[in-house]
């Protein structure tokens, strides 16, 4: 009953702003559902043409520059660091008194950075959202669990809490007690239900389930979206045991928004976002184009902010993109992300091995809570574990790594009570401390 309402009320006050999130959400539909028609690509070459003309217009760093063509080749490549030493060089002189909105990293792998995005970005990333929350068949106004930490109150107002129905899990400490509670809500009531977390969030409701509740089964969740991490394959099996309902992985950042989501029909791949990025793919030590099919430095230029413009910004992640035919329709796609390159690890011989190798080959381990994977040197390495008394198996998981990582490998293992979570809300699986970007 209240979410129809609430879903009329968030159109109503849209349509007296002037439909802006409508229309945009129109656009991002017809570009990212039809990415390579006619419409879309001319589309796309105008928000490029755009954006790199307001950059040598009105941002003193590009226009210190002296570049004289709008060829994206003549951008240089920059990461976090680079624009956070001087920042406000990156601010576009049309913007330096208007009203502007903060978007900040949590500082998880560092030095917090913080973004300044104008009206216009905001809108297209309300839009973004809607577009693929909806393929993951998201109702605006439902009930929607949303889970991470919560410092405070939320900063979008009563107004917006009302409207997007939003039911705050804080994630800090998710023992069992606060699991049991939220299991109790997820069955309270008629109305259907989804949920937006971190994939560890969701580990922890599965590992619940699990060991106190393993016949549990609802048909009230209509939606799951997990965030920014990966969400590991089994995980991802269990929500669809528990929940009678298929999750779906997002990929996103705080100073760009929504890049790439699964959607239906695509398996496990990502649709990349083209209504409102460029995107490319660069080889792991140059800025060469890396070739189709081989994984890269995922590099974004943003369409729409044009009070700070991003412009082949280096977000930090590795992936690998590829074109992808279905329904007679073509989309290109990332068939993997790893996460954060500073977070990859490699064997003894200096290759880059896959992240997803660690949570896969510990499944088998039985007795083991939870794990995080460190590489601190060339051949040094530590597996932290919080394991039940009765793990046994320490031997076994040492010789099965090291023959991984190879003979050279020297891997230790340490015990502790809990991993904790980050500032951010996640839990990092996979560290390199050794390897920077």
């Amino acid at each position: 009953m209240f979410a129809p309402l609430r879903n009329k009320l968030f159109w109503l006050l849209d349509e007296a702003r002037g439909a802006k999130i409508k229309k945009q959400l129109r656009e991002v539909s017809s570009i990212n559902d039809f990415p390579f028609s006619d419409t879309s690509v001319s589309l796309r070459k105008k928000y490029l043409h755009q954006i790199l003309q307001h950059c040598l217009d009105t941002v003193p760093f590009y226009r210190e520059m002296d570049i004289e063509d709008l060829s994206l080749q003549k951008f240089p490549v920059l990461n976090k660091n680079a624009i956070r030493e001087r920042q406000d060089r990156f601010l576009s002189d049309q913007y330096k008194k208007k009203r502007l909105y903060k978007a900040s990293t949590s500082g998880s792998t560092g030095t917090p950075f913080t973004v300044l995005q104008d009206g216009r970005k905001r809108r297209r990333n309300s839009s973004d959202t809607l577009y693929f929350a909806r393929k993951a068949n998201y109702s605006l106004g439902a009930p929607l669990y949303f889970m991470r930490i919560w410092k405070g109150n939320d900063p979008g107002g009563h107004i917006r809490r009302f409207l997007q129905n939003v039911h705050q899990v804080d994630v800090t400490k998710l023992d069992d007690k606060k699991l049991r509670q939220l299991q109790d809500r997820l069955l309270r009531g008629n109305q259907n239900k989804s949920m937006l977390a971190y994939a560890s969030a969701y580990e922890s409701i599965c590992d619940y389930l699990d060991r106190n509740n393993p016949f549990y089964s609802t048909n009230k969740v209509k939606s799951i979206i997990s965030m920014s991490e990966t969400l590991p394959a089994h995980c991802s099996a269990s929500l669809k045991k528990y929940f009678n309902c298929e999750a779906f992985a997002r990929y996103s950042n705080r100073e760009n928004g929504i890049l790439a989501q699964q959607v239906p029909g695509l398996g496990e791949n990502y649709l990349i976002n083209m209504a409102s990025y460029h995107i490319e793919i660069l080889e792991l030590d140059s800025d060469k184009v890396a070739g189709e099919g081989t994984i890269g430095r995922i590099v974004v230029t943003d369409f729409f902010n044009f009070s700070m413009p991003l412009i082949r910004y280096d977000t930090g992640d590795i992936g690998i993109r590829k074109r992808y035919h279905y329904k007679g329709r073509e989309f290109s796609i990332f068939s993997r992300i790893e996460g954060r390159r500073m977070d990859s690890v490699y064997n003894t011989s200096g290759q880059l091995l896959s992240s997803f190798i660690f949570p896969n080959r510990l499944r088998k381990y039985e007795n083991i809570k939870q794990f995080q994977f460190v590489q601190f040197a060339p051949r040094s390495y530590k597996f932290i574990l919080n394991a039940s008394p009765q793990f046994s198996k320490e031997e076994k998981l040492i010789r099965e790594f090291s023959g991984l990582l190879g003979e050279n490998a020297k891997l230790e293992i340490e015990y502790v009570e809990d991993i904790p979570l980050l500032s951010s809300g996640k839990r990092k699986k996979v560290l390199n401390t050794y390897r920077s970007v």
